[in-house]
């Protein structure tokens, strides 16, 4: 389940703060709600120039600052450097990264990361902004195929 589930209550509450509708950035939400993996700036180009042939890589780094900066999206960070963007997610949750075939996966966890996290702040006297947990391994596809 998505937080932003619907480009109508994204586009809502960017009007409210006083951004401009723009049709690139109401097909940039629309990719973005379609989507279950996080993809990075490439990928969402390459999508939307179906639509929008000319449009250039700045303009859709810049609408993702601003669905960033307006928390409707979040960035990822993978080990392979890349930039990746998802709609905010209303459950929190990590990744499973195929090392083969590079595909990513949603899991969420039980509430023991929560427990973990409680302990690490009143043990170490630290306050936790964020926390980024990925899980690398082989996806079943991957693994059957090696096994043929």
């Amino acid at each position: 389940m998505r937080c932003m589930d619907t480009v109508a209550s994204a586009a809502a509450l960017l009007k409210k703060k006083g951004y401009r509708r723009t049709p690139i950035r109401g097909a940039l939400l629309k990719v973005l709600v379609k989507n279950d993996v996080p993809l990075s700036a490439l990928q969402l180009q390459g999508l939307l120039n179906k639509k929008y042939p000319s449009i250039h890589k700045t303009t859709v780094y810049r609408e993702l600052d601003v669905l960033t900066k307006e928390k409707i999206v979040r960035e990822l960070h993978f080990s392979d450097a890349t930039k990746r963007y998802e709609i905010m997610p209303v459950n929190h949750h990590h990744h499973l990264v195929c090392l083969v075939c590079e595909k990513i996966e949603e899991v969420e966890l039980q509430k023991d990361l929560d427990t973990i996290e409680k302990h690490i702040t009143k043990k170490k006297k630290f306050t936790m902004v964020k926390h980024s947990l990925e899980f690398y391994g082989v996806c079943n596809v991957c693994h059957k195929k090696a096994d043929v």
